[in-house]
């Protein structure tokens, strides 16, 4: 069984590892093109033993703006428009303490359940989602302008890796000037980094990381549900629907998906499971493009690989990256600052651990760490996807 996935689809994806417990979903919706991507990855634990949390969040950090300067290469070298970008959340999943890299409205989520598989409670990863509106001042400072919400009048977030044409300064027969490194630009690849530690979760509860593209949670932006609520929702009506019988990672996934559709989503909908257990370390992120695919596959494709390259540096070896934080000081403690680095307690609060009935365990087994490990349904998406309406206004993402 592989321990990669990158899931690039042309409209519906499904896969899922089950040794290693993840499962996902993406399907098109009503959107004309399919533009989400996925990845997913095995890490070696080693990597993280001489880390701390902090280290590994200024390392995806890094990430960001490495696949940031190594995109544009990639879409100059190939003459590429330049137009399409991507949002992004990464989430590192170590023995101890998950990190969260954030771009825009991407989210992550960890949900705790009990012993009797209820969910008990759900955070969201990432504590906040900057806006276009938010962050009015330092687009005006980078030359830019935000109308109705937009920057430049076109793009609905402010974060986001791509999206070139955005920060263009000026234009003059074919001569196009973006900005030096040294100048501001409008669009950045600057994430929000959130820690969140493990160690005092009881060991009888079971954590997953669900990760959604902003398509889940576009019903709950308009009905104002708060995106940890809205998910609970959800999943406990999954569990009212299914009491004595335990659901796959794919599973739950496909039926999230399917939920946010029937609530009236009408964006591409990406929605990913994982498990913890004590034989998972690795990384899982969604990537939701607009105006094309070329940024979300590239950072699909490439993130595994340059996050593992930076996890393997020293720390003074680090030091030395162009992006470091060392060396990008300003731009990361702007949204990283020591009162948002702090280690949150995905523990705290959490009542204590009460023994399983049998009808709530019945059908599961159990997994090589102890973990709950569900029998996968192997069925295709069957969800209702609805024909696109030709006469929809897509608000929610660029027209150029």
């Amino acid at each position: 069984m592989p321990d990669k996935i990158i899931s690039k689809p042309e409209h519906d994806s499904e896969d899922e590892n089950i040794y290693h417990q993840f499962g996902y979903c993406e399907i098109q919706g009503f959107r004309k093109s399919q533009e989400d991507a996925l990845a997913w990855e095995v890490l070696p634990p080693e990597l993280f033993q001489n880390l701390s949390p902090t280290q590994v969040g200024h390392r995806m950090w890094t990430a960001y703006q490495n696949l940031s300067d190594q995109l544009f290469t990639f879409l100059t070298k190939d003459k590429i428009t330049k137009k399409s970008g991507t949002t992004a959340s990464t989430t590192v999943i170590s023995k101890d303490y998950i990190v969260t890299a954030t771009l825009a409205d991407t989210v992550a989520f960890a949900v705790i359940y009990d012993t009797n598989g209820r969910v008990v409670k759900a955070h969201r990863l990432n504590k906040r989602i900057l806006t276009p509106i938010a962050e009015l001042e330092r687009i005006k400072a980078a030359r830019g302008v935000v109308i109705e919400g937009r920057v430049q009048g076109v793009l609905a977030v402010s974060r986001a890796i791509g999206d070139y044409t955005l920060n263009v300064l000026w234009s003059n027969g074919g001569n196009t000037h973006f900005p030096l490194p040294e100048e501001p630009s409008r669009i950045i690849p600057d994430a929000d980094i959130d820690i969140w530690s493990l160690s005092s979760v009881p060991t009888q509860y079971t954590v997953q990381i669900i990760t959604t593209c902003d398509g889940f949670t576009e019903i709950a932006n308009e009905k104002n549900i708060d995106h940890a609520q809205y998910l609970m929702n959800f999943l406990n009506k999954m569990k009212n629907n299914h009491p004595s019988q335990p659901l796959s990672e794919l599973e739950i996934a496909k039926q999230l998906v399917n939920f946010a559709l029937e609530d009236g989503s009408k964006d591409n909908i990406s929605v990913s499971v994982q498990t913890k257990s004590a034989n998972f370390t690795g990384m899982t992120g969604i990537y939701d493009g607009h105006d094309g695919t070329a940024s979300s596959h590239y950072v699909a494709e490439n993130i595994g690989a340059e996050l593992t390259r930076l996890l393997t540096l020293n720390e003074a070896d680090y030091d030395q990256e162009k992006n470091s934080v060392t060396n990008r000081k300003k731009d990361y403690e702007r949204d990283n600052g020591k009162c948002r680095v702090n280690t949150h307690d995905l523990g705290r609060d959490l009542p204590p651990p009460v023994a399983a009935t049998t009808n709530s365990s019945a059908g599961i087994k159990r997994g090589l760490a102890g973990a709950p490990t569900f029998l996968a349904d192997k069925t295709p998406y069957q969800g209702k996807r609805k024909k696109e309406d030709p006469e929809e206004n897509e608000t929610k993402k660029p027209k150029y």
